[in-house]
């Protein structure tokens, strides 16, 4: 079994500040990082840290960028055949501005990214076997998204995406994902229910799983999160860390949501390893540089009394 991701690959370059300007204000910050992200490229690397095995498609530019993201996944015993470079282009880049509380505010320049045709992933796609994991995000052209699902939906492998950042998605999409991974925010607006209760949060799941998903997964912050896959349904809880930089929590969630479907745990074990993930990844700075290996989130979870016999 092998998991592909098919997405975006950015530079991140990070500065932190005590907080955010205000609109026609300058402020210091403190010395500007250069850190390789991009929701694609951040997912792929976190689930290469897990020791899975792993491979990536997508679109990188022909500038001093494009070599770094395509060296970083390499060290992270992430696959790169299907990443491509594309001429006369610059790589993603995303501006990202941390606050001391740990909040951050992105700016992201696609780019590579914003040229991501399905023939450029075809070939990709193509490999994957029944069973396999494909998963995807929103950081490339939706019509590539979208027909990346179907074929992977069409040869039986197990579809996760993370719609982020949102787009309108029709509901035959929705019928091809097995898991459907949001936050809160996303979830409002393709729902049209607010977050703000356990009720409203249980009824936008059915409406997910209503519009052809088959299983539902709402991440909450610090929360956890919750899931509903038609015959179960469960809010699993989160941990209480201290948050430094919040970059990149998503994608660790969803790299230890796939490692536990590799691994074959129970849906609410997937969902708590997420969190694990989710919880170490913010008490560091920055997006791959911050995401923990298997160890880690294994003794983490060993401190926090998950069981994964």
């Amino acid at each position: 079994m092998k998991i592909t991701v098919i997405g975006s690959l950015n530079m991140d370059l990070v500065v932190r500040v005590e907080r955010a300007p205000k609109g026609g204000e300058t402020i210091s910050g403190s010395e500007l990082r250069q850190i390789c992200g991009g929701k694609g490229a951040n997912q792929a690397v976190a689930i290469g840290k897990l020791n899975c095995d792993v491979r990536m498609a997508g679109v990188v530019g022909d500038d001093a960028f494009g070599k770094e993201l395509m060296a970083n996944l390499e060290r992270n015993h992430v696959g790169t055949d299907f990443v491509h470079t594309a001429e006369n282009t610059a790589s993603g880049t995303a501006m990202i501005v941390v606050e001391e509380n740990g909040e951050n505010r992105i700016i992201i320049s696609p780019g590579a990214n914003g040229k991501v045709r399905w023939s450029d992933v075809r070939s990709a796609v193509e490999e994957i076997e029944a069973g396999d994991i494909c998963l995807l995000q929103f950081e490339i052209p939706s019509k590539t998204v979208f027909e990346s699902i179907r074929q992977a939906n069409e040869k039986g492998a197990t579809v996760v995406f993370n719609p982020a950042p949102m787009k309108p998605i029709p509901d035959e999409i929705l019928a091809c994902v097995n898991y459907l991974i949001t936050n809160e925010t996303e979830t409002e607006m393709l729902t049209g229910i607010p977050s703000d209760t356990e009720e409203n949060i249980r009824r936008q799941s059915e409406i997910l799983l209503a519009k052809g998903v088959s299983c539902a997964i709402i991440t909450l912050g610090d929360k956890g999160a919750f899931y509903n896959n038609g015959s179960e349904s469960r809010f699993v809880p989160g941990f209480e860390v201290t948050a430094v930089d919040t970059t990149g929590a998503g994608d660790a969630f969803i790299a230890g949501l796939c490692y536990g479907l590799m691994k074959q745990f129970s849906l609410e074990k997937c969902v708590s390893l997420g969190s694990v993930a989710g919880a170490i990844t913010v008490t560091r700075l920055g997006a791959q540089s911050s995401l923990p290996s298997e160890q880690e989130i294994m003794f983490f979870a060993k401190q926090a009394i998950i069981c994964l016999d």
